[in-house]
């Protein structure tokens, strides 16, 4: 699919165009492909990406085909295709096939891109951000005085073309807005991003995952939190942006082994701690329709059946497309949440839960690995290459889940929330020496790479995540390791009698306090044992306790 078959070289005197797309083409229309032509095949993949990425930058089979009808026929044979003559003439009318729009040949001059008309069995896509990335590098952007020529783009450029005033601002600290056209070929970019129609964002899914940073990346007004009209909160928006963009150009595809379902209840569970979803709602529900459209658009396609959320997890490709519904539904709600958020209103238990509990497939797998036994769950660093000049790339990457301390306003005062985000990686890395995701991995693990400069805008270096539990009454925990065998007492004091000692494992409620004596901090707890109904007094310590709740 990646063969590039030119139909000129103007570098090479010597160039001789090869007939083998015409051989290929031909075969599709005379094989078949269990009880269907092979062109019918060919067709059904190639609408498939079409719909998932975007149309074919390049000539390929229906463009071929449609020129050999003109030139050998409607009923062409492979003796015609030796006919020199009539590959002269074929030559000759192939200037009616459309020449791409993006250049990745990594030729001298991108202006003029006829010379890279040629054929691809799949063609490669053309999408939005690919055709900023040729905007914004030599020649449409001009050699600065000096001789420096900008030969890979940045993720920056495109995030600027969205809308990002941090990304634009980077881009001016780095110099790069000197060269001379720069700032007339990025407003150009971000008029075209502004132009395109919403109809056209949604045509495809992976337009639609562009259009989801759009809301993500602009400049928050006073309709939005006080927090999120910061400057660290627009650099925080810039690098989640990048990070997700990375992740899809990273393009993965993952087989996996059906898991086997776990049975039986569970132990008793705490009830969800209050929770704040990122007041941004336009994020979450373009984020759900892109996970339904992929859905809908895949069970049509590849299933022959009409879109549907029934379905569960069995390892097969309905129940992927069922879990990647519900997932839009799940991301759809969210954004309601984050439109009830800035209404000032609080959510309720149910909508607590909605946003504490896993999300989606595999980091419900991660949380519950009963479920998962026999499945492997993605590892979050992914890398890309996404840009190409001489003898480099430009590699994009995913790192490490960093955590973000958020104050948000909850149960009436203003408290410390914390989440997960992506991290952001973009270097350069010889052309024949690009990273597989294990290497960069290796790489990460090695510290052998530095976060963008503009990171420090919003990243504190280094620490490790605490987790602090905050007791409450109606809270559950059960009792850790280091607090193997905890006295409970019968009153809220150090000279209170033993009742018992808590092995750990053993799952308890708080029913009462805190009190203040002898230097400790007591709760009463309700001891939740089949065998005991006891209450008693114990002390808190963040060492001794794990809190039971649902992940």
């Amino acid at each position: 699919g990646r063969m590039h078959f030119l139909l000129q070289n103007p570098d090479d005197p010597t160039f001789v165009p090869s007939r083998l797309p015409l051989i290929i083409t031909l075969a599709l229309r005379s094989a078949q492909v269990g009880s269907q032509p092979a062109s019918d095949a060919w067709a059904s993949m190639h609408e498939t990406l079409t719909f998932v990425i975007g149309p074919s930058d390049d000539a390929g089979p229906l463009e071929y085909a449609a020129l050999m009808d003109q030139v050998y026929g409607e009923h062409t044979t492979i003796s015609d295709l030796a006919n020199d003559s009539l590959w002269q003439d074929f030559l000759s009318e192939s200037d009616q096939l459309p020449a791409p729009q993006i250049n990745s040949l990594f030729v001298d001059s991108t202006v003029d891109l006829s010379t890279g008309k040629g054929w691809r069995f799949m063609g490669q896509r053309f999408t939005m951000d690919g055709l900023i990335f040729q905007n914004v590098i030599f020649d449409r952007v001009k050699d600065k005085p000096d001789g420096t020529r900008r030969e890979l783009p940045s993720g920056l450029d495109v995030m600027a073309a969205f809308g990002s005033d941090p990304a634009y601002s980077e881009l001016y600290d780095m110099g790069i807005t000197l060269f001379p056209n720069y700032s007339d070929q990025m407003g150009s970019m971000q008029q075209s991003v502004q132009d395109q129609p919403e109809a056209q964002w949604l045509e495809r899914f992976y337009d639609g995952w562009l259009y989801s940073f759009l809301p993500v990346v602009m400049t928050k007004d006073g309709t939005y939190p006080s927090y999120m009209q910061t400057p660290a909160w627009s650099y925080k928006d810039l690098n989640a942006a990048l990070g997700s963009w990375a992740e899809l150009k990273h393009d993965t595809i993952l087989y996996t082994k059906m898991p086997e379902g776990a049975g039986g209840g569970g132990p008793p569970m705490s009830e969800p701690a209050p929770s704040y979803v990122e007041t941004n709602p336009d994020a979450f529900y373009r984020m759900g329709y892109m996970a339904k459209m992929l859905s809908c658009g895949l069970q049509e396609r590849l299933l022959g059946e009409p879109c549907t959320s029934s379905g569960y997890f069995d390892g097969s490709a309905r129940g992927y497309l069922a879990e990647m519904f519900k997932l839009g539904s799940r991301l759809e709600s969210l954004g309601d949440l984050a439109v009830k958020e800035l209404n000032g209103a609080a959510l309720t238990q149910d909508e607590n839960y909605l946003v504490t509990s896993c999300l989606g497939l595999y980091e419900c797998l991660e949380n519950n690995p009963a479920y998962g036994s026999q499945i492997e769950t993605p590892k979050v660093p992914v890398i890309a290459a996404v840009s190409g000049a001489g003898e480099s790339v430009l590699e994009v990457g995913v790192g490490n889940v960093d955590r973000i301390y958020v104050i948000v306003p909850l149960e009436g005062s203003w408290q410390v929330a914390q989440g997960g985000i992506f991290s952001y990686y973009e270097f350069t890395q010889p052309r024949n020496d690009r990273l597989t995701d294990d290497a960069w991995r290796v790489k990460l693990a090695a510290g052998e790479v530095e976060l963008p400069a503009w990171a420090a805008n919003f990243v504190l270096p280094g620490g490790e995540p605490v987790e602090n539990l905050y007791f409450r009454i109606g809270d559950i925990y059960y009792i850790s390791d280091e607090g193997d065998n905890l006295n409970v007492r019968d009153a809220p004091t150090i000279s209170g009698a033993v009742l018992m000692q808590l092995k750990t494992g053993t799952y308890v409620e708080i029913v009462d306090g805190p009190i203040e004596a002898d230097g400790y901090t007591w709760w009463q707890f309700k001891i939740l044992d089949n065998q005991l109904e006891q209450t008693g007094w114990a002390v808190e310590n963040q060492d001794w306790y794990l809190r039971s709740y649902y992940k």
